[in-house]
């Protein structure tokens, strides 16, 4: 898709676009919406937003949120039908942060 430079500040090459595939992310963010992602691997940057995360099972869209106590990176989903995915010390180095989101479209 093409999208006006003034919707994504910075250099244009730092983002990806992605189009939802599920509903896990629902009703905020629903199938089929298209997502700009912006490249970044640093987890501190992502807690508590909207990230894109490759795993073993595939690329996932989900909150990102600490627990420091345990050292885990949870992912949350919006719609409490799907599971929270918990990364731990061991299981989060086969985990990979794409970016966090910056913009979010839905076609009518």
């Amino acid at each position: 898709i093409q999208l006006p430079l003034s919707y994504i500040p910075g250099n244009p090459k730092q983002y990806n676009v992605f189009q939802v595939n599920g509903r896990s992310m629902e009703p905020i963010i629903q199938h089929q919406d298209i997502v700009v992602i912006k490249t970044n691997q640093n987890w501190d940057n992502a807690c508590d937003k909207i990230a894109v995360v490759r795993t073993d099972d595939g690329v996932t869209l989900k909150k990102v949120q600490f627990d420091h106590n345990s050292q885990q990176i949870i992912l949350q989903p919006f719609n409490m039908d799907f599971p929270v995915l918990v990364l731990d010390s061991v299981w989060n180095y086969g985990a990979f942060l794409i970016g966090t989101i910056a913009l979010q479209l839905r076609f009518y």
